[in-house]
């Protein structure tokens, strides 16, 4: 036999002797290279290698460890579980298994088995500040937020300059509501830890819901100029600068995120929400797509894009998404209900939608229930709500209800949000109530708060569903009885509002089971309008206006997104069949009267023979002027899946007549 193979066996039987002596339980020697793996984050490769030394020491508790630590980077939670669980039954007195198996069981979902881990490791060891910490996270995702905050206070007990849960505490408290306590304890995190980007980011969270906008800026500036790459700074303050109206500057930091993270969906969402709010209809569209291109069920962008589709009177491109409306909203996510009023009539749909949307939205637990009073009060208190306290449809048709109110039987407060205004209507409301407070400013429950200290007794929601709507309001319940009216045409579907304000034209006797709210009927329209507005004598000529002086005016002049191709169909075949004839429109913006020309002369009918109206009222003299110059016209045709409401007024206080 050759020498080198004689040695070669000598050798091998020699290490085999070594394996057999050598203890299974013990490869702490051997582990060092795996601890730097799995620290530099190579969690696959650790755990190939903890799990190939496991079959050769499955006794021992610092590889299962490790296997567990490995499977939990790989976001394997179950698995990451079990091998906790086998290193507890090799050392049930580890506190740092029963730690590191809470998390892993917080980030699996089972929220209630992590706080049980969490709990052992503290009776183990009773001074283990993480496990506080970390239990108290597990408790504020089950809702519990008092023994989250408990919890986090034991932590700093053990640990006082434990900065995580100074700002965990104060994520903890600022979900309670109790935004100055949660504001302290984050500047607590940051006297500990002067550069704790989160800290400032949540700093400014909680200004922002107080409306200390600038501020909030700051702490945002703050957090980024620690973190130049801190996404959840520069999305929020793209949030407070929305609010603050300044809408550039807000894609602004759309913009910064998207270079960051090219596929970051909210960030387009709302970069698309704030192009809106800029008149930039064209650039709208695309930022959905893009959404949906990274998420095709983002069931809000598709929303978005078919309703802004409908504003622009692009329905070429509508078409193709058009057989997702059925389902938009009534599945699994919660849709803007407003928009969808807009693109189907399906009136069943409708209130599921809002009751999803609802339910999913407003889970504010609701304030203590107010005393019954013991007398009949000498007045009742009415409390009306709204973003419309100006020149604006709403207040049209109610300033004169407000003005009107008996006030030997009612005394009525005005609530006004969604930004100040300084206009006539302003100044009337504030003449017409007896008490008028601006809770802009104020986070919903707050505005609760004072609507229960001014004891309303009535409280009516004029905004419902629509964009500057703040709904939480009644969630938390500012009043015993709570009504919904006037301003939105729709069920709010929510369980804490209690009647809805109608007539037998919004709601006829039969559709009642459509709402969630118990009817209350007028008896007359509620789209009214104020009497006080003499109609003009004299109104320009109608071909100062476009209009043919002898020819026959159909008008139509409504939103556009309520025109759909049916509508316009009849419109085109009426014209075609009316010798000089012409239709009215409103002009709401370039591209859709550039479509409808396209469309009109698709169906061979001249461009010539649609006017556009721009939109004009800014003040009553405008609003006179704008209902007079409906006399010129000869037939107001109205759309059907979502009707007219205040112009159709208009046009009826004119003496034109309407066709619906």
């Amino acid at each position: 036999m050759p020498l080198i193979v004689y040695l070669l066996m000598i050798v091998l039987q020699y290490v085999s002797i070594m394996d057999y002596f050598m203890p299974q339980d013990s490869p702490e020697d051997q582990l060092q290279s795996i601890v730097d793996i799995y620290t530099q984050g190579h969690f696959q490769q650790a755990l190939s290698m903890s799990t190939q030394m496991l079959k050769r020491y499955p006794k021992s508790f610092t590889l299962h460890n490790i296997a567990g630590a490995s499977n939990a980077g790989l976001k394997r939670y179950k698995a990451a579980v079990s091998n906790y669980k086998k290193a507890l039954k090799i050392d049930p007195e580890s506190f740092e298994a029963y730690n590191n198996m809470g998390n892993a069981l917080k980030a699996k979902g089972d929220t209630n088995a992590a706080i049980k881990s969490y709990k052992c490791a503290i009776k183990i060891r009773p001074d283990y500040s993480e496990a506080f910490n970390n239990m108290g996270i597990a408790l504020k995702g089950n809702g519990d937020l008092a023994a989250a905050v408990d919890s986090y206070k034991n932590a700093i007990r053990v640990k006082p300059n434990f900065a995580e849960a100074h700002n965990n505490m104060g994520n903890a408290l600022f979900e309670s509501e109790e935004i100055e306590a949660s504001l302290d304890s984050y500047k607590q995190a940051i006297r500990i830890k002067p550069d704790y980007a989160e800290a400032y980011n949540n700093i400014g969270i909680a200004q922002n819901s107080k409306g200390d906008r600038a501020k909030a800026i700051e702490s945002y500036n703050q957090a980024i100029k620690i973190r130049p790459d801190f996404i959840d700074a520069f999305f929020n303050m793209g949030l407070c600068l929305v609010a603050m109206r300044a809408f550039e500057l807000a894609i602004q930091c759309y913009d910064r995120i998207l270079a960051i993270d090219p596929n970051h969906i909210n960030a387009y969402f709302f970069k698309g929400n704030a192009l809106v709010a800029l008149g930039k209809l064209d650039a709208v569209i695309p930022n959905y797509e893009l959404v949906l291109s990274v998420k095709p069920n983002h069931q809000n962008a598709r929303v978005n894009k078919l309703h802004h589709l409908s504003i622009i009177c692009d329905w070429k491109a509508f078409k193709k998404d058009q057989h997702f409306i059925a389902k938009l909203g009534t599945s699994t996510e919660a849709v803007t209900p407003f928009a969808m009023l807009t693109l189907e009539d399906a009136p069943d749909r409708h209130r599921l939608r809002s009751e999803k949307y609802s339910k999913i939205t407003f889970t504010q637990t609701p304030l203590p229930a107010r005393p019954r009073p013991s007398q009949k009060p000498k007045r009742l208190r009415i409390g009306y709500f709204s973003a419309d306290f100006r020149n604006h449809p709403v207040m049209y048709a109610l300033i004169e209800i407000l003005e009107l109110h008996n006030r030997e039987l009612f005394e009525v407060y005005a609530y006004a949000y969604g930004g100040g205004s300084d206009d006539e209507m302003r100044h009337r409301t504030v003449k017409a109530v007896d008490v008028f407070d601006d809770v802009s400013d104020m986070t919903d429950r707050h505005a609760a708060l004072l609507a229960r200290q001014d004891e309303i007794d009535i409280a009516i929601d004029l905004t419902g569903h629509t964009r500057s709507s703040r709904t939480g309001i009644f969630a938390y319940g500012a009043a015993p009885i709570q009504i919904s009216g006037i301003g939105y045409p729709g069920t709010l579907g929510a369980s804490f509002i209690d009647y809805m304000i109608v007539d037998q034209t919004i709601l006829p006797v039969e559709n009642q089971k459509f709402i969630s709210e118990k009817p209350i009927y007028l008896p007359f329209s509620l789209s009214g309008l104020e009497t006080k507005i003499p109609l003009l004598t004299e109104t320009p000529t109608r071909s100062k206006l476009g209009l043919p002086e002898k020819g026959f005016v159909f008008c139509a002049i409504n939103s556009t997104y309520k025109i759909t191709p049916v509508e316009f169909d009849i419109w085109m075949r009426l014209l075609q069949h009316t010798e000089g004839s012409v239709l009215w429109l409103l002009e709401s913006n370039k591209w859709a009267r550039g479509n409808l020309i396209k469309e009109a002369e698709a169906r061979g009918v001249d461009a010539k023979r649609l006017v556009f109206q721009p939109m004009m009222v800014k003040d009553s003299a405008s609003q006179q002027q704008y209902i007079s110059q409906f006399k010129l016209a000869d037939l107001y045709l109205d759309t059907f899946i979502y009707g007219a409401g205040s112009t159709a007024c208009n046009a009826l206080w004119a003496g034109l007549p309407v066709i619906t």
